[in-house]
C-alpha cells in the first residue's frame, strides 16, 4: 500500500513557503484557525517580516479592525481611505503591539491626541506616513528612543 501524504505531513518550512503567497486577510481570518500547528506556522516572524496589510478602498472599518485585532505579527498597515482613527488605534493595541509602519490616507484627519497615543502605545513604531495629497506624503522616521 502506498502511503498517502497530505498537507499535514509537510514540514513547517514548506507550509511557510505556501503561506507566503497568502494575503494578510487569509492568514488572519482563515489559515490561523485551521489547527494549532497552522496557527503557529502562520505567526512565524519570517512570514510577516515584509508583509503589509493594504485594505482596498471601500473596505469597512469593522473588517479592517477585525483583521488588525487578530494579527499579532503585523508590522505594516497602509490605509488608502479614511478610517475612525481612535478605534483603529484601540484595535492595534488589542492585536498588534509591534506595529512598525503605519500609513494614513490623504483624507485622514488625525487629532494630536491620536498621534500622542500612537507614540505612547507603540514604542517600536519606526515610520509614520501621513499622506497630505494623492501624490505627496510626509514620512516621519521615528527614533527608537526619545531623550
Amino acid at each position: 500500500m502506498i502511503p498517502i501524504n497530505t498537507i499535514d505531513s509537510f514540514p513547517d518550512e514548506i507550509l511557510l513557503e505556501i503561506f507566503s503567497y497568502c494575503r494578510v486577510e487569509d492568514l488572519v481570518l482563515s489559515i490561523q484557525h485551521v489547527n494549532k500547528r497552522w496557527k503557529e506556522v502562520s505567526q512565524d516572524p519570517k512570514l510577516w517580516k515584509d508583509l503589509a496589510f493594504r485594505p482596498l478602498k471601500g473596505t469597512t472599518d469593522d473588517f479592517i479592525r477585525s483583521v488588525v485585532e487578530q494579527a499579532p505579527m503585523l508590522r505594516c498597515l497602509i490605509l488608502s481611505h479614511e478610517i475612525d482613527a481612535p478605534l483603529l488605534i484601540d484595535s492595534l493595541c488589542t492585536g498588534c503591539r509591534d506595529i512598525q509602519k503605519l500609513q494614513f490616507s490623504s483624507s485622514q484627519k488625525l487629532a494630536t491626541s491620536v498621534l500622542q497615543k500612537l507614540r505612547g502605545e507603540f514604542p517600536n513604531i519606526e515610520c509614520l506616513v501621513l499622506a497630505v495629497h494623492e501624490k505627496y506624503n510626509l514620512t516621519y522616521r521615528l527614533p527608537r528612543t526619545i531623550n
